[in-house]
């Protein structure tokens, strides 16, 4: 069954929403305030609730998603087109078929591409969430980081399970279309053009001629097929590799971060211990001066009543 595509007109219709709510929020906010403060029986006087809008690199997960999702559907309908063209059919214009495939295998491989570009920018910074960022701890940071990353990893590894699958779906039909036209070929090769008309006259009727003219060009479009198909593996290739070094990078990424993570939590751990020792000294030092000021005092007065009992 046919479907259309709206995750572009969903995805502009959003965007418009966002930028006139942006103009209009000023003027619905004292509507809003008033809504609440009814709701609340406060007589409107209330703390504005602060709602933190979501990273950009959420959004990107769910395009990549959605990507991913489409590539599985058009796999499903790309495999159904593959077995109805390997039926042995003679006489039957293809060509409508093999342009269909064409188109189908083109467009999955433009979304592997999409998908990996998509992949390759959730592990950059904005400039907004740098700014959010400088304003963290740096556990917390580094917890942030932790997530964003296993979120790219995970991905990138789904990608690269799907583009391997493709591939050999793609290698599989390929050598089917191989072997189908090595056995058209045989029927092909019955005729020997260095024989002369007469000659296939006696061997050939009209009929069978036309049906080996019609083998030839059938021939000839599977290979043209199968030489698109195997540009395609190859654009394949090199978008498997580049996911295959991205996910080795992530985990890279990840060793680090937990060591980081590891590293900061010592360093803390051994901050407390030097805190609570500094702070038992500190109360230490406190008794000590306050029994030196006794002793001063004891001093003195002992001093002055000596004095006294001297002088007359």
């Amino acid at each position: 069954m046919a479907t259309r595509d709206r995750r572009e007109a969903f995805l502009s219709y959003r965007n418009e929403i966002k930028s006139m709510r942006g103009f209009s929020g000023g003027q619905s906010s004292n509507s809003d305030e008033v809504e609440l403060g009814l709701l609340r029986g406060d007589n409107g006087k209330h703390e504005p609730l602060e709602v933190a809008a979501p990273p950009r690199w959420t959004e990107i997960v769910s395009d990549v998603r959605y990507q991913i999702d489409q590539i599985k559907k058009k796999m499903e309908e790309l495999e159904k087109i593959h077995k109805q063209q390997l039926l042995p059919q003679f006489g039957v214009d293809h060509s409508e078929q093999e342009q269909t495939i064409e188109i189908m295998t083109q467009q999955i491989t433009a979304k592997f591409q999409a998908a990996k570009t998509a992949i390759q920018k959730i592990s950059m910074v904005s400039p907004e969430e740098a700014k959010t960022m400088k304003g963290g701890g740096k556990q917390e940071n580094l917890r942030q980081i932790s997530v964003r990353v296993n979120a790219q990893t995970q991905l990138a590894q789904e990608v690269q399970e799907l583009s391997s699958k493709f591939r050999k779906d793609q290698k599989k039909f390929l050598s089917s279309l191989a072997n189908q036209k090595g056995r058209n070929a045989g029927i092909v090769a019955v005729w020997n053009p260095e024989e002369d008309d007469a000659q296939i006259d006696l061997r050939w009727t009209g009929a069978q001629q036309k049906m080996t003219d019609n083998t030839r060009i059938e021939v000839e479009q599977r290979e043209q097929e199968i030489r698109k198909i195997a540009q395609s593996i190859n654009d394949l290739n090199t978008v498997f590799k580049d996911l295959g070094t991205l996910v080795v990078e992530q985990g890279t990424i990840l060793d680090r971060i937990d060591y980081n993570i590891e590293q900061t939590s010592i360093a803390v751990k051994e901050g407390n211990k030097q805190l609570k020792g500094a702070e038992d000294q500190l109360k230490g030092y406190k008794k000590k001066l306050c029994m030196l000021l006794l002793c001063i005092i004891i001093l003195v007065m002992v001093v002055v009543v000596i004095f006294k009992s001297v002088l007359p």
